[in-house]
């Protein structure tokens, strides 16, 4: 049976209020926390969830009109832009006034789709109330479309689903919804929302779903049993993201969970790693920071004058210099409050599937090198670092763990057009030993049958 598609329509914004007028503290508390809503857009690769969040952002008012012919907006790293591939999880906050005009914060994760970026999903999924599963209709569900679906079930995120590029010849949205339907990704194949954003066709319909389908979520995960005011309770913000700026030292992207980030405040940050390995946090040893800027990102940074509250995905700079000290899931709290329990840690670190050497074009060069690595690796936290052995040629060098090929390919770009360091790639290998299983019932008698392959196992280190 034939399902009926909704009508493809072309509407104009559904907003009169854009994310640029939240300039101040009192505008973001005037948006109950029940309203503030944080989704990303998850697919296979070349599905269209750029493209999607562009629309999203241009309707919302994000992006100016001359920017809508481009993608720079949410592919701003030169990889991205070379490539036509997302690398890095992108955040962006959208104000979206619903039919009684009541407005609602969304804010919006622009995910990668490649496989060899699965970290930025998990990572970006562990601090997200829902998530847009996305579609081509043109050539169905594929490989990361169920990858992906995974990881967000393994989150604890619901999902909504979507059919993208319905405009093309060989869309087959039908079909896709059906088969959405038939893996259990989806109750009903008429929610499948149909879209195209190329045309623009049905985008208008997206965050009405998102904010009807993901308030729930996000109230359930506000008001709780022991539920008070967030907003009224110390601060406590998840670090989500960080990269370091020359002139202004690490930029932190941190979700707001509890309290608000305000200007002046002073700050201190928890290590995640002290709270897995059963370390305590000693407040006595603790380096303390002064807010110096705050700010929600529209992509661009917006600064808010008076800080962010319970709710909100925003940046914050507080004088850093060490991105060490704002690793990915710390806590940032108020060193004012009495703070001793930090946020929980909601995505298990990955595991590389190939490693490949790397040394400097001259010895004299490690140091730079090192600390070049160093610090794009810290904001790629799926990348592994270890020192390697001297060799008689190369001399000193360094041994780095990653996700793929891709991976590895996208981080040697990157250290090249981020760092201006030209280095040295050997070829990648996957170092791995075997090991003989215990036989089970064997004795000495048995020493010449052969084994079978039960008794064997491979075990990738």
């Amino acid at each position: 049976q034939m399902m009926r598609l909704r009508c493809a329509t072309r509407m104009s914004s559904s907003s009169s209020v854009v994310v640029s007028s939240l300039k101040t503290v009192e505008a973001l508390r005037g948006i109950p926390l029940e309203r503030m809503v944080t989704f990303s857009v998850i697919a296979h690769v070349d599905h269209g969830k750029s493209s999607l969040s562009q629309r999203l952002l241009e309707r919302q008012g994000n992006i100016p009109p001359q920017e809508k012919q481009s993608q720079s907006a949410l592919d701003t790293l030169k990889v991205e832009q070379a490539r036509g591939i997302t690398v890095k999880a992108v955040t962006a906050s959208m104000v979206y006034e619903d039919a009684s005009a009541s407005p609602w914060l969304l804010n919006l994760v622009d995910c990668p789709g490649h496989s060899d970026f699965a970290h930025e999903v998990r990572r970006s999924l562990s601090c997200c109330d829902g998530a847009l599963l996305l579609v081509d209709a043109s050539q169905g569900i594929e490989a990361q479309t169920l990858s992906v679906a995974a990881a967000a079930e393994a989150a604890g995120v619901p999902l909504i689903a979507a059919c993208s590029k319905i405009d093309l010849a060989t869309a087959r949205p039908q079909d896709a919804a059906l088969h959405l339907a038939e893996l259990g990704l989806v109750d009903d194949p008429e929610d499948v929302l149909q879209l195209s954003a190329k045309t623009g066709a049905n985008i208008d319909h997206v965050l009405p779903a998102i904010a009807r389908s993901f308030s729930s979520a996000a109230a359930s995960k506000k008001n709780s049993k022991n539920f008070v005011d967030r907003r009224s309770r110390p601060l406590r913000a998840r670090v989500v993201d960080s990269r370091y700026d020359d002139k202004r030292g690490v930029v932190c992207v941190v979700q707001v969970v509890d309290g608000e980030l305000r200007e002046q405040q002073k700050v201190a940050f928890f290590s995640s790693n002290s709270s897995n390995d059963g370390t305590s946090h000693d407040r006595r040893k603790r380096t303390t920071y002064g807010v110096q800027e705050v700010g929600l990102l529209t992509p661009k940074q917006q600064p808010v004058k008076g800080g962010i509250v319970a709710g909100c995905v925003g940046y914050v700079v507080c004088g850093l210099r060490n991105i060490r000290e704002a690793a990915i899931g710390d806590t940032l709290y108020d060193c004012d409050a009495d703070v001793d329990v930090p946020l929980d840690v909601t995505f298990k670190p990955s595991r590389p599937g190939l490693y490949a050497s790397v040394f400097p074009p001259d010895g004299a060069l490690f140091d730079d090198m090192a600390k070049a690595v160093d610090r794009l690796a810290l904001n790629d936290a799926s990348v592994t670092v270890h020192r390697e052995p001297p060799r008689p040629t190369l001399g000193l060098g360094l041994r780095l763990g990653f996700l793929g090929l891709l991976h590895m390919s996208v981080f040697s770009q990157r250290l090249a057009d981020e760092f201006q360091s030209e280095v040295l790639f050997c070829a990648p290998n996957v170092p791995y030993r075997f090991v003989p299983l215990r036989s089970r019932g064997r004795d000495d008698d048995d020493d010449d049958e052969p084994f079978s392959e039960e008794d064997y196992s491979l075990e990738i280190e």
